[in-house]
């Protein structure tokens, strides 16, 4: 059975190929982490992660942040925190707690059976979009 989310991701590589992308690396990984601060620190004190930007708690309310996160989780999220750092070759790491509901980490901590997407930031320098002509 294919699921959801490799069938959007089908989708989404069927539009970039459409556009002439020519894509020049990955820009970050997004993880969620059972708890914010102790994950930056362990990021950057034992993988050497810089810290860009000091955590931020967003609401998903009618703000513009708070619409991206109801926009991108969906119902029932109410609150999450976020972190970036970058390592040495400039590719980023997102960090996120989910406050609202609370994320749960799994018994065994990888459930192979279990899938998730969240998103692909991709690095360009050239977009071409295809003309558009009247009929």
């Amino acid at each position: 059975m294919i699921n959801d989310e490799f069938i959007l991701i089908d989708k989404i590589l069927v539009i970039l190929i459409r556009i002439n992308m020519n894509t020049q690396g990955a820009n970050h990984v997004a993880v969620s982490v059972p708890h914010l601060v102790e994950a930056v620190k362990w990021y950057s004190e034992v993988l050497g992660f810089i810290k860009l930007t000091e955590s931020t708690e967003i609401v998903a309310n009618n703000s513009r942040l708070g619409s991206i996160v109801r926009d991108c989780f969906g119902p029932p999220i109410g609150k999450l925190r976020i972190a970036h750092l970058s390592f040495g070759d400039q590719v980023g790491l997102e960090l996120f707690e989910f406050v609202e509901p609370k994320g749960v980490r799994t018994a065994n901590h990888f459930e192979y059976s279990k899938t998730s997407f969240l998103h692909i930031p991709l690095l360009t320098y050239a977009v071409t979009c295809p003309s558009k002509t009247n009929s």
